[in-house]
């Protein structure tokens, strides 16, 4: 059972970031500019893969609404298990639409550590990373994040592998985020492995069709 979030983890995070300050404990890193990411978006979107969604109502979108959040993954095949979910087949016209999106960070990234964060707070991962029900839980956290930070680390209840939901109060991103490339699913390729090979071997997907 998820835990809930009170007024009292406000005042918590506070603390836990004077304890950062202090050099007692870590719970952000820094991302550095040059890292790039993925993102698997719905289609080309003249060739864009920044945006800060303003109507997002999902796991880190703040509770709010003064920010928005991007998702990205360290990887192609984690942002398929991302934007696909739990789905064994996918129709042949979402594999030629969809678009795999490669994104630079272009300043230095501040970023909360899940992981290092949630035992401070005296919160499971597992519960901040549960189903629906706990979105109120996460959005109200977010909503306290996004005054310390750019953005939160976490791991892909997916794949297990490393995930960023970044925040910004501009669709745009206001340039801390750059696109690098745009290319359709069925033409792209990640060291030297088509998406085809990703989505069978990676997230055990088929396309149907």
């Amino acid at each position: 059972m998820a835990q809930t979030y009170e007024g009292g983890q406000h005042d918590r995070l506070k603390e836990v970031m004077h304890l950062e300050d202090q050099g007692e404990i870590q719970v952000t890193k820094t991302i550095p500019p040059g890292t790039v990411f993925f993102k698997l978006q719905d289609e080309y979107h003249d060739g864009n893969g920044v945006y800060f969604n303003p109507r997002s109502d999902n796991r880190f979108s703040l509770s709010d609404k003064s920010k928005w959040p991007m998702y990205v993954a360290d990887s192609p095949h984690t942002a398929c298990s991302e934007f696909f979910q739990d789905e064994e087949f996918i129709d042949r016209s979402d594999f030629e639409t969809s678009c795999m999106a490669e994104i630079t960070t272009e300043r230095p990234l501040k970023v909360f550590d899940l992981t290092r964060l949630a035992p401070h707070l005296r919160l499971p991962v597992g519960d901040l990373m549960a189903p629906k029900a706990t979105y109120p839980l996460t959005q109200e956290l977010a909503k306290d994040m996004a005054q310390h930070a750019d953005g939160v680390e976490y791991l892909s209840r997916h794949t297990g592998k490393v995930c960023l939901a970044i925040w910004s109060d501009k669709e745009d991103g206001d340039g801390i985020l750059s696109t690098a490339s745009v290319t359709p699913l069925s033409q792209y390729e990640h060291r030297g492995r088509t998406a085809r090979m990703i989505l069978k071997a990676d997230c055990n997907i088929q396309i149907a069709g």
